[in-house]
């Protein structure tokens, strides 16, 4: 982002090429599967489009359900090297970890 000054004024420029960084993590806790689903497959292209070689879900802990469908999306997904549950500084289960295949 860059910060022009003309006559006395500040004016916030950014270059329409550049595109804000995106978060390495997605919160989809209290979602439903039809809510979440749509939102994870976008974020992985997200990553994968930034760059980025890890990336991190947290679907939380009860109920299993989201992180079995999670699991289950990244065991399809084209973009996806490998994945893990979550390690203790990380979320535990509650969390996911995912290995981008970047080639």
């Amino acid at each position: 982002m860059l910060y022009l000054l003309k006559y006395g004024m500040v004016i916030n420029y950014q270059h329409p090429a550049k595109k804000e960084p995106i978060s390495d993590t997605l919160y989809i806790r209290m979602m439903t599967k039809s809510q979440a689903r749509p939102l994870v497959e976008d974020f992985i292209d997200k990553c994968f489009m930034d760059r980025k070689y890890i990336c991190y879900v947290v679907h939380g802990k009860s109920g299993h359900i989201l992180r079995e469908m999670v699991h289950e999306i990244l065991n399809d997904h084209p973009l996806v090297e490998s994945f893990r549950s979550g390690q203790n500084y990380e979320g535990e289960m509650g969390a996911t970890a995912i290995y981008l295949a970047h080639r």
